[in-house]
Order: C-alpha cells, then sequence, then structure tokens
C-alpha cells in the first residue's frame, strides 16, 4: 500500500508589523495539521517589492489593515491594480461595516477580525486553504468564459465575413462550394474548440432550438440541478422554470429569436430535481447558422444561489455586529450610572446597624443595582464582551439562575431541582459555565420536543467516586452536576460523535453541531471532566466533574464582611465627573488618599510630576484625548513597576486582554461595591 502523500506546504506572506502578532499566527499553523511556509514583512513596501519581483512564490497574503505609512487596504488595492493575481485576506483588530464592504469590493478574496475571545487564530488553517482553492476556481472559471466568449466571437465573425464573401459578387458564386468547404471546416474547428472549453466550464452552457428545447447542454447542467443531461435533452426550457415565470421566457427568447436582441446578467429561478429553487444569471444571443438565419439561441447560466446565500449571511453578521456594538456601548453607559448609583450606597451604608430607619432602604437600592448588573451583562454576552475572568463561584447560584431563566422560556418542561446544601466553592469562568449550562439545556429541550422533565442535581464528591471511568482523575473533592432528561435519548454511534465539532444530528442549517462540542472544550479548560450516558427512547444524562479549589481568594471573598481598609495614594483616572466624585468618597472611606485626572492626558502628567507617591493608579479604559491604553503605556515608561488596575463599564473584550498582556495588574468591571474593590485592591498592592 502506498504512504499517503504529504500535501505541499501553503506558502504565505504575512504583512504584519507585531511581532506578538506574528508569533501567534505560526503558533496557529503549528498547533494545526496544516502545513504553511511563512514568510514575513514588516512594512507594506517591502511587501509590494517581494512580489513585483516573485508572486510565484508564494500561494497567499495575509495583511494587517493597521500597518505603518500605509494601511492593509491601500496595500490590497495597489497589489490588485499591479495584477499581482494572488488571494488576498485582510486582517483588522477592530471590524467595521465600511471597511468590510471597501474591501470586498476592491476585490480582497477574505476579511477578518482578530478577535483572541472568538478563537480567530484556530480558524487561520481552516480558512486560508478555502481561500486559496476559491480564488483558484474563480480564475480558472475566468479564463474558461473569456475564451468561450472569444470562441462566440470568433465563430460570429468568420460566419459574417464568409456570408458577405459569398454573396458579394457572381463569381463569388462560383467559387461557392469551395468557401463552403472552408467555412465548414472553420465551423467544425470553433465547434470542437467550443465543445472543449463548454465540457469542462464550471457554468451551464445550453443551446435551444427554435421551439425552446434544449439541443445541447454541458456536464455542468448536472452538478448545477441534479438531472442526468439525457432527461434535459428535447425538454423545454420551461420545463425547469417556475409556471409563473413560463411566459416570461418565451416572450424573452422569441425577442432574442425574432429580434436578434442579446441578453446579460438576467436573474432568474430554475427548479433543482429535489424541487428547491435555484438562482442563476442568465446571457444569452441568437445561434446563427452560416446562411445568417437565427436557428435558436446559444446561452450561459451561471449558478449564483451560494454567492447570494453568503452576501445575506454577511448583510445579516453586519446587522448583527452594529447591535451587539450598540449594546455593548448602552451597557458601557448603563453600568457607569449604577456605579454611581452604588458608591453613594456603598457610603451612606458604612457605621450605620440594621437599626437604622434607611438600613433596608438602601440595601434595597444595592439589591436593585444587583438587577441592573445582571442586565448589563446580559447586553455585553450579546455583544461578546462579557467578562472571562476565573474566580470562586457556587455552582448552585448559578444553576438555579440559568434555568430559572430557561425555564420561562420552555414552559413545557418541568424541571426538578436537587442541589446540595454545603456544595463546595469552585474556580470558573462564570459567563462561561452559564454557556454550558445554556448548551446542556437546549440539547436536552430538543430531545423533548413534546415537553417532558429536566432534572438537576449537584452533590460534592471525592475522586474516588469517578473510579471506572475513562479519564484519570486528579485526587481530591470534586462538585458533580448532574443533567438528565427524560427525552428520546441517543444510539450509540450518535453518543460517540456528539463531542466532535460540527457534529450534529439536526437537518442542514437547523443547528451548527458546536454546542455540545463547547461544553467539552469549557469543561477541560477548567480541569474537569465529562460524561454521557443514555438508553434509546428512554433519557440521556450528562455528568460534569468540577474540581474543587479552597484558595486565598475566595477565603478573602468569603470572610470581608464590608470592605479592606488600606493605606496609600491613589491616582483616580475617569473621564465621568460622578465617578471621579463617587469614586473619591469610596476610596477615601477606605483610607486612601486620592489624587484625581479627568482623561489620559492629565493622567500621564500627574503621574510624570507624583509617581514616587502614588501606589495604585485607578485606571479608565474608554477616555477622550489619550485613551486608557496609551495612558498605561506612557506611565510604564516612566516607572516600570507603576501598579495599575484597569475599570470600564465594558467587559474584559479584546482591547482590555491586550492591556493586561501587556503586564498591566488588573481588570474590575463598573458597577461594583466598596468590598470588591478592597478585594481587588489589596490583590494588585500586595502581588510584587
Amino acid at each position: 500500500m502506498n504512504p499517503t502523500k504529504t500535501p505541499p506546504p501553503l506558502r504565505i506572506l504575512l504583512v504584519e508589523d507585531k511581532e506578538f502578532d506574528v508569533q501567534a499566527f505560526r503558533r496557529a499553523f503549528k498547533r494545526s495539521d496544516v502545513p504553511c511556509e511563512i514568510t514575513e514583512c514588516m512594512r507594506a513596501e517591502e511587501a509590494l517589492a517581494r512580489l513585483s519581483d516573485d508572486a510565484s512564490r508564494f500561494d497567499l497574503v495575509v495583511i494587517d489593515h493597521g500597518l505603518p505609512g500605509m494601511s492593509g487596504l491601500d496595500l490590497s488595492k495597489d497589489l490588485i491594480e499591479e495584477k499581482i493575481s494572488l488571494p488576498l485576506v485582510l486582517l483588522t483588530g477592530r471590524g467595521s461595516e465600511q471597511l468590510a464592504v471597501e474591501a470586498l469590493k476592491a476585490g480582497v478574496d477574505d476579511y477578518m477580525i482578530k478577535d483572541p475571545s472568538q478563537g480567530y487564530l484556530d480558524l487561520l488553517p481552516v480558512v486560508f486553504p478555502e481561500v486559496v482553492r476559491k480564488h483558484g476556481d474563480r480564475a480558472a472559471r475566468k479564463r474558461a468564459e473569456e475564451a468561450l466568449r472569444k470562441a462566440h466571437d470568433e465563430l460570429e465573425q468568420r460566419v459574417k465575413e464568409r456570408t458577405a464573401e459569398l454573396a458579394s459578387t457572381t463569381e463569388q458564386l462560383k467559387l461557392e462550394l469551395t468557401e463552403r468547404k472552408k467555412a465548414e471546416e472553420a465551423l467544425r474547428e470553433s465547434e470542437e474548440r467550443f465543445k472543449s472549453l463548454s465540457e469542462n466550464a464550471p457554468d451551464i452552457i445550453f443551446t435551444l432550438g427554435l421551439d425552446g428545447t434544449f439541443t445541447y447542454l454541458n456536464p455542468a447542467f448536472e452538478k448545477a440541478l441534479g438531472y442526468k443531461r439525457e432527461d434535459g435533452l428535447g425538454s423545454n426550457f420551461a420545463d425547469f422554470a417556475m409556471k409563473v415565470d413560463t411566459k416570461n421566457y418565451m416572450d424573452l427568447f422569441k425577442r432574442i429569436r425574432d429580434g436578434r436582441e442579446t441578453i446579460r446578467d438576467m436573474t432568474i429561478v430554475l427548479i433543482n430535481k429535489d424541487r428547491s429553487g435555484r438562482l442563476f444569471n442568465l446571457s444569452g444571443a441568437p445561434n446563427i447558422d452560416a446562411a445568417g438565419e437565427v436557428t435558436g439561441m446559444v446561452g450561459l447560466l451561471k449558478d449564483i444561489s451560494e454567492h447570494r446565500k453568503l452576501e445575506s449571511q454577511f448583510r445579516q453578521a453586519q446587522k448583527m455586529e452594529a447591535i451587539a456594538t450598540l449594546s455593548s456601548s448602552i451597557a458601557h453607559d448603563f453600568n457607569n450610572l449604577l456605579m454611581g448609583i452604588q458608591g453613594e450606597a456603598s457610603i451612606m451604608l458604612v457605621g450605620i446597624t440594621r437599626s437604622h430607619p434607611h438600613y433596608e432602604a438602601l440595601k434595597g437600592i444595592q439589591k436593585q443595582v444587583v438587577s441592573g448588573v445582571k442586565l448589563t451583562k446580559q447586553l455585553l454576552g450579546y455583544a461578546r464582551k462579557d467578562t472571562h475572568e476565573v474566580k470562586p463561584i457556587i455552582l448552585n447560584e448559578l444553576v438555579e439562575e440559568t434555568s430559572e431563566t430557561f425555564g420561562r422560556i420552555k414552559k413545557d418542561i418541568t424541571i426538578h431541582r436537587q442541589l446540595a446544601g454545603d456544595l463546595h466553592p469552585i474556580n470558573a469562568d462564570k459567563g462561561q459555565i452559564e454557556q454550558v449550562l445554556l448548551n446542556l439545556f437546549v440539547n436536552a429541550a430538543d430531545a423533548m420536543p413534546d415537553g417532558g422533565d429536566l432534572i438537576l442535581k449537584t452533590e460534592n464528591i471525592a475522586h474516588t467516586d469517578m473510579e471506572g471511568r475513562v479519564y484519570d482523575s486528579k485526587p481530591g473533592d470534586y462538585v458533580l452536576m448532574t443533567v438528565a432528561d427524560t427525552g428520546h435519548g441517543m444510539d450509540k454511534e450518535t453518543m460517540d460523535s456528539i463531542f466532535e465539532p460540527f457534529f450534529t444530528t439536526k437537518e442542514r442549517g437547523e443547528g451548527s453541531g458546536l454546542g455540545l462540542a463547547s461544553v467539552y472544550n469549557i469543561i477541560r479548560a477548567h480541569g474537569g471532566h465529562v460524561d454521557v450516558e443514555s438508553t434509546e427512547g428512554y433519557r440521556t444524562t450528562f455528568r460534569i466533574y468540577f474540581p474543587v479549589r479552597q484558595d486565598d481568594a475566595y477565603e478573602a471573598l468569603k470572610t470581608a464582611e464590608e470592605y479592606i481598609k488600606g493605606t496609600g495614594t491613589v491616582l483616580l483616572v475617569d473621564d465621568e465627573e460622578v465617578m471621579l466624585k463617587v469614586g473619591a468618597e469610596l476610596l477615601q472611606t477606605m483610607g486612601y488618599r486620592v489624587l484625581l485626572a479627568r482623561d489620559g492626558k492629565e493622567a500621564v502628567e500627574t503621574y510624570r510630576h507624583h509617581w514616587v507617591d502614588i501606589d495604585l493608579v485607578l485606571l479608565d479604559m474608554v477616555m477622550p484625548n489619550i485613551g486608557g491604553g496609551k495612558a498605561y503605556d506612557h506611565m510604564k515608561e516612566i516607572n516600570p513597576n507603576v501598579k495599575v488596575l484597569l475599570t470600564s463599564g465594558y467587559g474584559i473584550d479584546g482591547q482590555a486582554t491586550e492591556i493586561l498582556d501587556r503586564g498591566c495588574n488588573g481588570f474590575i468591571q463598573k458597577p461594583f461595591t466598596m468590598k470588591d474593590l478592597s478585594i481587588k485592591m489589596k490583590e494588585v498592592l500586595e502581588n510584587p
């Protein structure tokens, strides 16, 4: 048996000026099974020189939009104008609908947003080979179309020339047999050339008789409509059209036949063998014989169904991105407003007892703030900018909240909760565990289309209780969460594949096949395990094991009654006046001396003059003049050991993560309580 042939490496020219992104790019391909050779360019001019010298050395050009001196889009346009016919992919750290539309209009093959929270790096080895393949397909189709048009033009011109010569004089008539033979020979040569091109063309090429019946169909007919060519030959064009369009097509062919009209890129619908409609661009012209008579029609049908589908998906994605951006902005502003309310309530509660007449009212205000925070978390989650932070949580609270919300939507499902009262805490990302729960609940609901029971159970166990499982559990205590349903169950073949990406038992277009795959990946990333049992026709049970972590952060969270007192000087930076007022009062109440700055520029100047005395900078991320990220970089130049705690009404999205990756000490999301702030500040100040 011959060994499997290793595919040639994908030769990529990467135009990127950030070494961090270059290394991340390389690691993404190193993790995959896609062989590649990556050549780096730091500037646009260098890329132009390399490609102008020898573009054949590369299969794909990947360009970052934010290049110094020349944007990635301008570089792409220059390459296209220079006729460098390589597939181009534009990368950007912050996408916009305008940039995406401009890039695609300019001729860029694909457009991707560098969003680490969405795992874009893991998509690169999957997307890039497909971009190269599609680019090659388009180039081949274009060459075939040009050759086909040229063949038609040559044929028509030669027929006209021969006809004019034969009709010019009586003497030419004497040479009729000889000239006819030449014309016929030329016609045969053209027909052979036409046949060769047609048989290999990706689009449907056809000829019709005067009555509208197919007299020729190329092989693309079978692939596009699902019929055999012999089924189409002799059939009328109208047999494959919607009844409502039949008369229009007949009128159109009559104009082509009698009026010798030519049509180009007319959008029509034809019926596939499975009775579904497919969109085509129709181009056609009269078919003229050597005598100048119209014998029918020759035409081309380009299948644009997938293209239109992709256009629709692109518009939908852009719309959802716009909605997500709006949701994120609303959540940010609302969090700032809640921060003001939360701060004032926290300050008023300092020093008063339960017997105070306003105590319960202030506690009620704080509860309403918590409700508002949940709302903004939903908005940030929709915008994919929720906090991704591992910290101690009690799983029962999350199970109750998520199942209660799910139960209001799926009222035909009865939810049973059996939650242990003394459940150990776990270290987890709350948003990701919410995603796990919702995916499991949706999976259970799909298995119970007519309703049923959903049983949720939590309990404390030891690793010895997990013996006999296929995985090797580490010694220690675990929290076991069980999610069971009374649905139709699964067979063994399905159970063996449910955690595989893109595996789904749903009809095409009804499910992505990523729900349970993401459950598995999230739990494994938390150091846990997942297993499933199912009886076909009866029920399914998922068991999720979380390791118990009793760490210092949890103890501090559990024991802190109100807040932790502190000493030292804090530089508070925020462009919202209410945040400066409330923040200063909170910090002073906790025992800190406070300096204020209303934007990034003022913050840098204040830090430059007082950095020796400043122990911590509480830095808002989104501000005018200079944003939080640049302000942090400037302060780090002044003092490499500066301690900075980021704050934002947004979650930890790509921008905050980048700042943290550059060495920033921590992040806290608005609104926060005095206790939350004091714990976070203590962590930052005590860590070296």
